[in-house]
């Protein structure tokens, strides 16, 4: 990356960081994304090895904290809201139909 990019030698370690909290976002997403696709019945994609993708089914299949933080999840995607809807997205700590109700008020 520095044949492309320069920056201070006394950054380097915030450059560091950076980059590095974003690859591992972008990681994050993308096997997200393959995991929607192996629940839809689609194929590996080709980037990863046959023996790691084994050993990711292994992993999504058995590791306990990776089912409870899974589970955790969808319980808060389905979450209620007061019996109207599910609770999909909030504007802050106050959720939409809450910053409704005080416009009203």
């Amino acid at each position: 990356m520095q044949k492309s990019y320069r920056w201070a030698p006394k950054i380097e370690g915030g450059v560091r960081r950076t980059l590095n909290a974003a690859a591992k976002l972008r990681l994050k997403d993308a096997m997200g994304d393959v995991r929607k696709t192996h629940r839809a019945g689609k194929p590996p994609p080709l980037w990863i090895a046959p023996s790691v993708w084994q050993d990711l089914l292994n992993f999504w299949a058995t590791d306990e904290s990776f089912k409870k933080l899974s589970a955790a999840g969808k319980k808060n995607r389905a979450s209620d809201n007061e019996g109207l809807s599910p609770s999909l997205h909030s504007g802050g700590s106050r959720s939409f139909k809450g910053h409704a109700r005080k416009l009203v008020s």
